[in-house]
């Protein structure tokens, strides 16, 4: 979970370091998961997240 946290946080970061005002666009964190969705879908390696068993 912790690195989830840690990521987006270094995501939010790197955001903010390129552009000072970019969170102050309406769509700004709408942009931000399109985009790492859009890297998923590009990967198209064809596996599968499968979740871990929760047993």
């Amino acid at each position: 979970m912790e690195e989830y946290i840690n990521y987006g946080l270094s995501v939010l970061a790197e955001k903010m370091k390129e552009d000072e005002g970019y969170f102050y666009n309406k769509n700004s964190f709408l942009d931000i998961f399109k985009g790492l969705t859009r890297l998923k879908q590009e990967k198209g390696d064809g596996s599968e997240d499968v979740p871990e068993s929760l047993d």
